[in-house]
C-alpha cells in the first residue's frame, strides 16, 4: 500500500455521506499529489458523472464506483463495486432495494425517537449526526451508543442482502467487486477468512484496507485465496478523519481495475 502519487479507492462525495461535491474531488486529489482517484459513495452512484469530469479537468485519473451494505458469515460488510456502469439495470436494482430498505429503517428509528419523546427535523436522516445537531448527544459515539446502537431506544436493525447477491449486481453492472469486513467480522481472523473464501468462490475480487495494518493482515489471506488488497482512505471531507491518500492502491492494481 503506497502513499501520496498512487492512487486511492475510496472517496466519498456530499451525493453520499461525504461533505465535497462530487466535482471539486478531482481538484483535491491532484492536490494531494495522487495520480487517480475512486468515488464509491454509499448507496448511490450520483455523483460519478461529475466527479469524472472534475477529474478530467484536473489531470488525474478516476474510477467509478460504489459501496453497498450487506451481510456475510450473519455480519456486517460493504460491498464496493469499481468500475461499474451506473446505468445498468442489476446494479440500478440492487440500489433501488437498498435505498426502500433504508427507508423503511429510517422510518421505524424516527418513530422510536418520538415515542421516547425525540423529535428530529423531518428534512433530514434520523441518524447520529442528526441528533448530534439537535443537542441530544455530544457526539456521534454517544448518539449511537445512547440511541441507536444495540440496546438504544430507537435500535432497528439494518436489513442487508447477503454480500455475494450485492457481489453479483456489481458484475452486473461491469465491475469488480471487493468486501470490506466489519469490525466485528475483522476482528476474527478465521471467520475472516471462512467468510472470503466462500464469497472468493463467487468472484468477489479481493479487500478494501484503509490502513498499513489492515493491509498486511488481509494482504496474507487474500494471498492463500488469490485475491488481492487495495487501499482507499475513506475520505468524507476535511476534518472528517483521513485525509487524502491516507491509504492508496498502486498502478499494477489500478490498471487491472481500469482497463
Amino acid at each position: 500500500m503506497s502513499g501520496p502519487a498512487g492512487h486511492d479507492l475510496w472517496f466519498e462525495s456530499d451525493a453520499g455521506g461525504g461533505r465535497d461535491a462530487p466535482g471539486t474531488l478531482g481538484p483535491l486529489a491532484a492536490a494531494a499529489g495522487l495520480a487517480g482517484f475512486a468515488l464509491a459513495d454509499r448507496g448511490t452512484t450520483a455523483g460519478l458523472a461529475a466527479a469524472a469530469a472534475g477529474a478530467a479537468a484536473a489531470g488525474v485519473g478516476f474510477l467509478p464506483g460504489v459501496t453497498l451494505d450487506a451481510e456475510a458469515a450473519g455480519l456486517p460488510v460493504a460491498v464496493f463495486g469499481y468500475g461499474v456502469d451506473p446505468d445498468a439495470e442489476p446494479l440500478r436494482a440492487a440500489l433501488a432495494e437498498a435505498g426502500e430498505a433504508q427507508r423503511l429503517r429510517f422510518a421505524a428509528v424516527r418513530a422510536a425517537l418520538e415515542a421516547a419523546g425525540i423529535r428530529l427535523p423531518a428534512d433530514r436522516p434520523p441518524d447520529a449526526a442528526a441528533l448530534v445537531a439537535a443537542g441530544f448527544a455530544p457526539s456521534r459515539h454517544a448518539a449511537t451508543r445512547r440511541y441507536l446502537g444495540p440496546g438504544g431506544v430507537a435500535h432497528v436493525a439494518a436489513d442487508r442482502p447477503p454480500a455475494a447477491e450485492v457481489s453479483a449486481a456489481v458484475r452486473g453492472a461491469g465491475g469488480r467487486a471487493f468486501l470490506r469486513p466489519g469490525p466485528e467480522l475483522a476482528a476474527d481472523a478465521e471467520g475472516l477468512e471462512h467468510a472470503v473464501a466462500r464469497l472468493a468462490a463467487s468472484d468477489m475480487a479481493g479487500l478494501v484496507a484503509t490502513t498499513r495494518a489492515e493491509h498486511t493482515a488481509w494482504s496474507a489471506v487474500a494471498g492463500r485465496l488469490g485475491l488481492c488488497v487495495v487501499g482507499g482512505s475513506g475520505y468524507r471531507g476535511a476534518g472528517r478523519g483521513p485525509e487524502p491518500g491516507a491509504a492508496t492502491t498502486d498502478a499494477p492494481l489500478w490498471h487491472a481495475l481500469t482497463r
